[in-house]
């Protein structure tokens, strides 16, 4: 039988705690789904969005119009570019997402001052806005940011 002994000094204990308060770490952020682009909680629910536009002044139907799954591009062509800075004009930055899967939902607005079909488009992951814009959807349109 081979029997090893080991001494423990306040160096290996301090190395220890820091390794697991380390791993706490990680594991809560990877819990939480990291940084949160929404500032504010998750939105898991068509009620939590409703609430997010809401807060930022819009009035949108209660369901969204439409809803689908699409991968962010790993290289963004010079349309996505562009989209990108206006995503980057109001906080968001959809090149840190590049290669991941995320959720569209578009919403009515309701209240925009103009006559209209006007939309309000939120991209969530893993609950949280990473992007998002307001725009119609005439042949002249416009398109700006949330806020």
């Amino acid at each position: 039988m081979f029997v090893k002994t080991v001494k423990f000094t306040r160096k290996k204990a301090l190395a220890i705690v820091l390794a697991a308060a380390v791993v706490l770490a990680v594991v809560v952020l990877l819990v939480s789904g990291g940084s949160k682009g929404s500032g504010g909680g998750a939105l898991r629910t068509n009620a939590d969005m409703v609430s997010y536009l809401s807060k930022l002044g819009w009035t949108v139907t209660q369901e969204p119009l439409e809803t689908k799954e699409v991968t962010i591009p790993a290289t963004f062509d010079a349309v996505l570019t562009d989209y990108n800075t206006l995503q980057k004009q109001q906080g968001f930055d959809l090149a840190k997402y590049a290669g991941q899967q995320a959720t569209i939902y578009t919403f009515q607005v309701t209240n925009y001052p103009v006559q209209g079909d006007v939309m309000a488009t939120l991209y969530v992951l893993r609950g949280h806005v990473i992007a998002g814009d307001i725009h119609s959807t005439a042949i002249d349109g416009f398109m700006h940011g949330l806020k």
